[in-house]
């Protein structure tokens, strides 16, 4: 069986990186065509990035977005954040704390308030404020009936989608590298060589 790390063969880990593409771009066409609350976007990027580190998760991000961008040019836009959000998410896996489910979510709260700041000038510039998801959009047109601030409106909006959101996909992402590591298809690098020592003095 291929064991999926950092160490596993180049066109193995290109293989897998498309994997998580199509798992991105699936969960982006669920989310648009059932008008969800969510973007359900970066999930495979997630799960690249935990299992082939930073520099793959941030490539998966890109290439997603780039592919996702041929049919709608709002994903185009936000490329950029979904290849923070694998590198971020890459370095954070190598320190050991994407191993708790409890931390998994705060991570995810976190990294929904991370792409929050980042997208809502990107709105602002190219959308006048709007977050381009119904509930979102929801959010930023009832504020105004308070004389808020459009920035403020817009960021607001985009926080009550990515929040919950990145809370949803980074467990998402967890609950797939889990299963991956318990069926033996991915395996940490300093585990492989800790399991090929106690091999060899069986």
């Amino acid at each position: 069986m291929v064991k999926m790390n950092r160490e596993s063969p180049l066109r193995y880990k290109f293989a897998f990186m498309a994997v998580c593409i199509a798992l991105n771009a699936a969960g982006y066409s669920i989310a648009g065509n059932f008008q969800l609350p969510f973007w359900l976007d970066t999930a495979g990027t997630c799960v690249s990035a935990c299992v082939l580190g930073p520099v793959y998760g941030g490539v998966t991000g890109l290439l997603s977005n780039v592919l996702m961008g041929i049919t709608d040019t709002i994903a185009l836009v936000y490329s950029l954040i979904n290849v923070a959000l694998g590198v971020i998410v890459g370095i954070i896996s190598r320190k050991g704390v994407c191993e708790d489910i409890f931390n998994v979510i705060c991570i995810g709260i976190g990294m929904g308030l991370f792409t929050t700041i980042c997208a809502t000038p990107l709105n602002c510039v190219f959308w006048d404020g709007y977050i381009n998801n119904k509930w979102g959009d929801a959010m930023f047109e009832m504020l105004e009936n308070y004389s808020i601030a459009m920035p403020l409106r817009s960021l607001c909006g985009q926080a009550v989608v990515d929040i919950p959101d990145k809370a949803l996909t980074f467990t998402i992402a967890y609950l797939i590298v889990m299963f991956l590591k318990n069926s033996g298809i991915y395996t940490k690098p300093d585990e492989k060589a800790k399991n090929s020592k106690t091999e060899g003095t069986v």
